[in-house]
């Protein structure tokens, strides 16, 4: 979709009527994907597509929709991306993404700043390829609050270096349990470990403010 003032709301995406997988040959590639313009997409229920669920790529507000099983083709498929974004304005709040092969909330290699707040991920990074988190942002002044991340394959939620910096990014009052990696992972490799670095050593090498 492109064009300014669309709002997607209510719909079952990606699923039969009756809620069940349509099956091999038969499902979409992304439940929705936002090319442009300004968009509101809520309230919707995304299950069993091929290669994600929700692709944003312009200024948005994705709030209270259910994405399940949203990546069922591809090992790189996120739940909810904004990963070719650069700079535009997105609110990601009161989502539930669960069982999902790579992150349930990404932002891969876009500057931000973003707003991810009071979303529930689950089981996400099991896709068996590279992308293995919970939620991951990159660049500078994104706001990552009041979010659970549970059951990942590895870091709850990773801040990743671009161009040298992740800075000022508020990570604050998520819940993260469960998870085969840190809660917290604050890349300080410039990129070379973009899941996260595990634990950082507390020399003063590195700001983090």
């Amino acid at each position: 979709a492109n064009g300014s003032g669309i709002v997607i709301e209510g719909n079952y995406i990606g699923l039969l009527a009756n809620g069940t997988d349509p099956g091999d040959g038969e499902r979409v590639n992304h439940g929705v994907e936002i090319g442009g313009g300004s968009s509101t997409v809520r309230d919707n229920l995304v299950a069993h597509t091929e290669s994600g669920g929700l692709l944003i790529e312009s200024t948005a507000t994705i709030t209270g929709n259910d994405i399940y099983q949203s990546s069922m083709q591809s090992v790189t498929g996120d739940g909810i991306s904004t990963e070719n974004t650069s700079g535009e304005v997105i609110s990601i709040t009161g989502n539930r993404i669960d069982d999902t092969a790579a992150y349930g909330i990404e932002s891969w290699n876009a500057p931000g700043p973003f707003t991810f707040e009071h979303n529930t991920v689950s089981d996400s990074g099991n896709g068996g390829g590279a992308e293995i988190g919970g939620i991951r942002i990159f660049g500078t002044g994104s706001t990552v609050r009041y979010n659970v991340s549970t059951g990942a394959v590895g870091a709850g939620i990773a801040v990743v270096q671009i161009a040298g910096a992740n800075s000022q990014n508020l990570i604050s009052k998520n819940s993260t349990y469960a998870n085969g990696g840190l809660s917290i992972d604050i890349d300080a490799t410039n990129f070379a470990q973009p899941n996260g670095d595990g634990v950082t050593p507390n020399n003063g090498a590195m700001n983090v403010g």
